[in-house]
This record gives C-alpha cells, structure tokens and sequence, in this order.
C-alpha cells in the first residue's frame, strides 16, 4: 500500500470516528446515559468506610477507585471491591493481611502507623507500585513483588537489607535518635530518596548512595549538621529544611551537580539569613525556590547568596524585597500564590483610568470616568475573592479582558 492510500484510509478511518460520536451523542437516550455514569463515577470514585461491613451490597462499590476505613477491624478476603487502586487502612490497623484480602489491582497500599505483622508471599498483589508503612513496622520486604517501585517506613524498622533491587523511591520518618544507622542502609537503587520528620542525628558520609538524583532533606525538622560530602554529586533536585539556626550550610555542602535548589523555612524567614553563607549555593545551580514562610515581613536577600548561573528564581508565599537581586545574570521571578493587598489594587486600578483618561479621545472621557470607579468598586468588595481565589495570572487576565472591551 503505498503513502497516498495510507493517508486515504487514515482520513476514511477519522471520518466513520466522527460519524460513529455523532450518532451517539445525538442518541438522547445513548447520551444521557453517559452522563449518568459519568456522575456515578464522579460521587463514587473516593468513599471512607467505618470498616469493611459497610461495603456488603454497596450499589456502584464497582466505581470505587480510592478507599479509606476508619476503624480497627480485619479484611475479609474478596470483601474490597476489585475496582480500588488506593487503599488506606486505619491509622491503628492492627490485624494480620491475608491472601486475597487485598484488592488484586491496587497500587497504593496504605496500611497504619500500628501495623507490625510479617508480609506473606503473594499478599501484595503484583500490580502493586507504592506501599507506606508507619512508625511501629519492622518486618521483612523478602515477599514484595517486582512491580513495587516505592516504600516508606518509619525509625523503628531495622531490615533495609530486605527491600527489593527494584525499588527507586525511598522515604524515611522520624528516626529520631537512631544511632546504628550505617552507609549500607540505603540500597543503590535508590534515585528518590526522602528523610523527613524528627531526623535529629548526624550522618556519615557515603550514607546516601550515589544513585540518588533526588533527595529531599525534610520537610519537618531534620536538624542534622550536614558536612562537605554528605550529598553526593549525583543529585540533581534538591530539597533542605530549615528547622533552627544550627542547619548552616557551609561551603561545598552543596554538590554543584544540584540544578534545582529548594530552600524550606517553616519559622519568619530569618534562618535563611543565618544559615545560607557567600558561597552555600554552589554554581551551576539554574531554579531556586524559598517556600513557606509563616510571616508577612520582608526578606532582604544578599545578592552574593544568589550565583550568577540562575535562571528562575520562585518565592512561594512571601513578599521579598528584591532590591539587593539587581546584578547582570538573566534572572526571572516567578511567585506562588502571592497577592496584592487591597489598596494595591485600588491604587493600580486609578492609575489605569488616569491613563484612559490622558490617552482616549474626548468624546470617551463620559464614558470611561463612570466605568472606572464602578470597576474600582467591585474590586473593593470582591477583594477576598480575588485574593485568596485567584491568581494573578487571572487577574491581569481580567485587566486586559477590560482593556479589550
């Protein structure tokens, strides 16, 4: 079949495509009941149980994609319906998983801080990607199956030598005071590797395997000191938590593999300025971020933290005085869910008239002195609204929406 008569028959092909949707969606009875099941799946795809009882005779438990229970009680085998992909048992699930008890297509299993009960081999269903257990498990993964790429385990387990070769991503919680941990703890095939909640103890150097791309360094209170080698040059994207003033980030700390930096303040944005140092954020480093800060105050910036290799520059939540950023790199600034205050807009606002006003015609002047302050009006008493609604991508939208008319 030559080119030509393959183009033919792919257009052919289009055209009995579009015919078949048309004839079903003129269909009234064909289209209202898509519709029909399409708001059954939408009410049915997330549903919390108080335990597994409540799902006897469930109409449209086949909808169910996400399920969570509540309380303390064991799982039948087959009681789950097959259509669940997440599962979340209850926070103090405390009973043995048998086989069959688990939904044969799930693929995010998550199972209770109290769970501490040995895994079966063929309990895990085989399409099974992500698993999270809580701080109380230490049993071994020897039975996990190959398709679980993701784990997370809290301080009390001491197996890592048990987690499967094909497990990528790792996360770490509250291993407060841990002292036996050691440099073969984490598997090398770990690239996406997170240690977060009460870390408090200082770590060696080779900790953490050169296989990680990702590492993220909270972001609830990981006070270790970290020293030159500790992150190794493999890591691409990194994640730092600043949880008191003793987190410095000396020189060197910082590998200059990392092209994305993010920066974690959970307190008023001082520890940025007691903990990063002339020389912290290494060159080569294009995206930093700071984000949540928890105050309205200003933060001054030295412009010799900030090297010349960055490219974005992404404040989340604060308002920053930029002034000590003027230096020649190519920077852009990017704010998340950052607004201006009310008398902001109302001051933009006026402006925008004033300079309808010395731009326009005359024969416009009537028209424009009236639209103006009723614009500056609604923006007054819709404040709220757009300031914890909307973005401000949407509101110089709106600006030019009324420039346009």
């Amino acid at each position: 079949m030559n080119n030509n008569n393959k183009i033919n028959l792919i257009i052919d092909n289009n055209n009995l495509n579009e015919i078949l949707f048309f004839k079903v969606w003129r269909n009234k009875f064909l289209r209202f009941r898509i519709f029909h099941q399409i708001k059954k799946y939408s009410m049915n795809k997330i549903k919390v149980f108080e335990d597994c009882s409540k799902l006897n005779g469930l109409e449209n438990s086949y909808y169910i994609k996400k399920c969570k229970f509540l309380k303390n009680s064991s799982i039948p085998v087959g009681a789950i319906p097959h259509s669940v992909r997440s599962l979340k048992l209850s926070n103090v699930f405390s009973y043995p998983l048998i086989i069959g008890s688990l939904p044969p297509k799930v693929k995010t299993i998550y199972v209770g801080q109290f769970f501490n009960f040995k895994i079966d081999k063929g309990v895990i269903p085989p399409t099974c990607e992500t698993l999270r257990f809580g701080y109380h498990f230490n049993q071994s993964f020897e039975f996990l199956p190959p398709s679980v790429t993701s784990i997370e385990y809290g301080g009390i387990f001491n197996k890592p030598h048990t987690i499967p070769q094909t497990v990528t991503k790792l996360k770490l919680f509250n291993f407060f005071n841990r002292m036996d941990l050691t440099i073969n703890d984490i598997p090398k095939s770990i690239k996406t590797l997170i240690i977060d909640g009460c870390f408090n103890i200082n770590l060696l150097v080779g900790f953490i395997p050169s296989s990680v791309t990702k590492l993220v360094l909270g972001p609830k209170y990981f006070q270790p000191q970290l020293i030159p080698g500790f992150i190794p040059s493999s890591v691409r994207k990194l994640t730092i938590s600043f949880c008191s003033f003793e987190t410095r980030i000396e020189k060197n700390v910082i590998p200059s593999s990392v092209k994305k930096l993010k920066i974690i303040d959970h307190f008023n944005g001082e520890y940025i300025a007691s903990n990063l140092c002339y020389g912290s954020i290494p060159f080569g480093v294009e995206i930093i971020e700071f984000s949540d800060f928890k105050n309205k105050r200003y933060i001054k910036l030295d412009h010799r933290l900030i090297p010349l290799t960055v490219k974005k520059l992404i404040i989340k939540g604060k308002q920053v005085n930029l002034s000590s950023l003027k230096y020649n790199s190519k920077l852009k600034l990017f704010f998340k869910k950052y607004y201006y205050e009310t008398w902001t807009l109302v001051f933009f606002i006026q402006s925008f008239s004033l300079l309808f006003l010395s731009i326009f015609p005359s024969f416009l002047n009537d028209y424009i002195s009236i639209t103006i302050p009723r614009l500056t009006i609604w923006f007054c008493l819709n404040y709220f609204l757009i300031l914890y609604k909307k973005h401000m991508k949407i509101f110089f939208k709106i600006l030019k929406m009324i420039k346009d008319n």
